[in-house]
């Protein structure tokens, strides 16, 4: 149980409380104005600040890690395994829990300041204790989907408005395997068989995520039989075999492309080379020819043709002719002679070029015979890189088969392993009747308490695990959705109790008492300090003033003999922290 709620500044009212039935009342007092509210007076901060000491993780600017309550520290004086704890908690240094008590008892070895010797905890070592002390949790969970503190705690003081909307959850939204294996647990169901459902879930959703992805295109690639893909998969096996093959024998040759320019380079000479013999020869010849028919003309010869003309030359015309038919001879003479030089020029020329072709075409013979008995370093990362394309082809292949595969033989897994699963989970249900019929029980009586008519606390086997839910006669009434939590949590309350370890308290904000009609709230109220008392757990709850209905109560019943502290509005003093914001 809570034996008080207190904090380090004079302002802040401490919060007394006893067990069995503990009501913190906010009250409008007469000189309060038409303006002043109850809401806001601290009702809902201090299950806030339970919450904080009790290891919650608020963030910033939430809850009450505000600006305005910066370097206030709040301490919760609790039981914990039969024995007292002063558990405090500073809004400045949120990380870290200060614990006074016998520490020996707790599971964990405390950490100790320096500075001034205080003990203290990590969140994350203060949430396990309080797990182990207050539900048996184990102190590190190998279990994927376990119960944990933080859930289990939240169905013991519920937060906020959503959370008592439905009994099963504490807030919207939650997680349906956050649902089925808390409330199995607190039930006294076998949880264990609700989380190994879940991680079937998971793996039929990864089933289901593939084959969605396959019908979007987004692996469209996967299309095709395992035959088809196996077939493809042995053609590019043995592909990747040969190409392995021609890639161990390809001799490289790093200066290819110097040696291939250089026969490209003796080709372009060849072809030059025989441009100028070709020219030469033609010149050659011409010079051949013009040797040959190269005669000089007599003067003789020149004197005839006139006289065929019918004409008489005289003498001194003769003798000149004499002397320009021997200039003329000498010129011929001197080009014959220019003739046969250049002829024998242009033979050796041409000799010349003849033996340098030949020098040339060799050299390039053996030039082209290299590059044909070899092949260039980019060539040869070439067929590496194609070779590796196919190698990765057959990978992808490879996993599109065992994709395949998994999708088969995974569904008919998850069906088998869903059935057989099931099958227990029906076994143990069977086995557990006592039990469920004992919170069934007790639920009944709760709400037949209430509404003078019987509630059902129901518990399914369905494909998808267990199934809660509750059902009251009278569910046209006001508030019934907020009852059915009411009857719900104070039947886990009394199922808690008799557990070799509890929480030892039940915390509702006056939340749970909004639009309930004013006889069911007087009979909640008498049901929860009766079954508190005789049960042996702490009820704690908060009440506006306007809502308690004191014409209702039976007689004998006096809520203010309950009351550990009233709530003011006519001034900030009346209000929980002494301060407003």
């Amino acid at each position: 149980m809570i034996h008080s709620v207190s904090a380090d500044q004079a302002s802040f009212r401490t919060v007394h409380l006893k067990p069995g039935f503990n009501v913190i009342m906010a009250d409008r007092t007469r000189s309060s104005s038409q303006r002043d509210t109850r809401n806001g007076l601290g009702k809902s901060t201090l299950l806030e600040i339970i919450h904080f000491c009790l290891g919650s993780s608020p963030r910033k600017g939430e809850s009450i890690i505000v600006p305005e309550l910066e370097g206030w520290t709040f301490t919760v004086q609790i039981d914990l395994l039969g024995s007292r704890f002063d558990v405090s908690r500073s809004i400045s240094d949120p990380k870290r829990v200060y614990v006074e008590g016998h520490f020996e008892l707790l599971p964990l070895p405390a950490s100790t300041e320096k500075e001034n010797n205080r003990s203290f905890y990590s969140i994350k070592d203060w949430n396990s204790i309080l797990g182990f002390c207050m539900f048996g949790l184990p102190l590190e969970s190998t279990k994927k989907y376990s119960p944990t503190y933080r859930s289990l705690i939240s169905f013991f003081a519920r937060r906020t408005p959503d959370a008592y909307s439905t009994p099963f959850e504490h807030y919207r939204k939650q997680n349906e395997f956050d649902i089925q294996v808390n409330n199995a647990f607190l039930l006294g169901l076998n949880w264990l068989l609700a989380a190994d459902l879940q991680i079937l879930k998971d793996w039929k959703k990864h089933l289901d995520n593939l084959r969605a992805s396959i019908k979007d295109g987004a692996l469209k690639r996967y299309l095709g039989s395992i035959g088809e893909l196996e077939a493809k998969q042995v053609r590019l096996a043995q592909q990747i075999k040969e190409n392995e093959g021609g890639l161990a024998t390809f001799n490289v040759l790093p200066q290819y492309r110097e040696i291939e320019e250089r026969a490209n380079g003796a080709t372009r000479r060849m072809n030059e080379i025989r441009n100028r013999r070709a020219a030469a020869e033609r010149k050659l010849e011409y010079y051949a020819e013009s040797r040959r028919t190269e005669v000089a003309a007599s003067a003789d010869q020149v004197a005839d043709l006139y006289a065929s003309a019918g004409v008489e030359l005289p003498n001194a015309v003769k003798r000149r002719l004499d002397d320009v038919t021997e200039f003329h001879g000498q010129v011929i003479r001197n080009r014959r002679q220019f003739l046969s030089t250049e002829v024998e020029r242009l033979q050796l020329a041409i000799a010349d070029w003849n033996a340098e072709l030949e020098a040339v075409n060799a050299d390039r013979q053996g030039l082209l015979a290299t590059l044909k008995t070899h092949g260039p370093w980019e060539e040869y990362q070439a067929l590496t890189k194609a070779q590796a394309n196919l190698q990765a082809e057959h990978e992808d292949l490879r996993l599109r088969i065992e994709t395949l595969k998994e999708i088969q033989e995974g569904t008919s897994t998850y069906k088998i392993d869903r059935e057989l699963l099931l099958k227990s989970i029906r076994l143990d249900y069977a086995e557990r009747q006592d039990q469920r019929n004992k919170a069934i029980s007790l639920f009944s009586q709760n709400s037949e308490y209430l509404y003078n008519a019987p509630g059902r606390l129901v518990i399914d086997i369905e494909e998808t695990g267990y199934k809660f839910n509750v059902e009251i006669e009278r569910s046209g009434s006001r508030g019934i959705d907020s009852m059915k939590v009411f009857c719900y949590d104070l039947m886990l309350s009394e199922l808690q109790t008799n557990r070799q370890v509890s929480p030892g308290f039940l915390f509702h904000d006056s939340i749970i008492f909004d639009g309930v009609d004013e006889r069911q709230r007087a009979l909640a109220l008498q049901l929860a300090a009766h079954t508190a008392a005789e049960s042996g757990f702490q009820y704690i709850c908060t009440l506006n003033s306007d809502m308690v209905p004191n014409e209702d109560f039976e007689p004998g019943f006096d809520l203010r003999a309950f009351t550990r502290l009233v709530l003011t509005d006519d001034n900030d003093a009346g209000s929980l922290l002494g301060k407003r914001f």
